[in-house]
């Protein structure tokens, strides 16, 4: 009698979300470059989505003048690194 072993491939897409973006800046070039790292290679991961699931990156909430930076003049130097190292990985 023989075995059969069947390979089940699952491939995710993780999201990293918005309140995890706030908690933590990510702003270390170095933490980026060693957190795409160690992702699972392309045989198991399509891509990340890394932001809002729905939230606009316009003014802050917690302000009511109208000129207040952009939240994505503030979040700037998190979107190059992650944009930069995501897509050369």
């Amino acid at each position: 009698m023989s075995v059969m072993a069947e390979t089940i491939c699952v491939c995710c897409d993780p999201n990293i979300k918005q309140i995890q973006i706030f908690n933590f800046r990510w702003g270390d070039p170095s933490f980026v470059r060693t957190f795409i790292q160690n992702l699972p290679g392309s045989d198991q991961l399509l891509g990340f989505m890394m932001g809002p699931d729905g939230y606009v990156c316009g003014r802050t909430f917690n302000n009511t003048e109208l000129d207040t930076p952009l939240e994505i003049k503030k979040h700037w130097y998190r979107f190059m690194l992650w944009g930069r190292y995501g897509y050369k990985s």
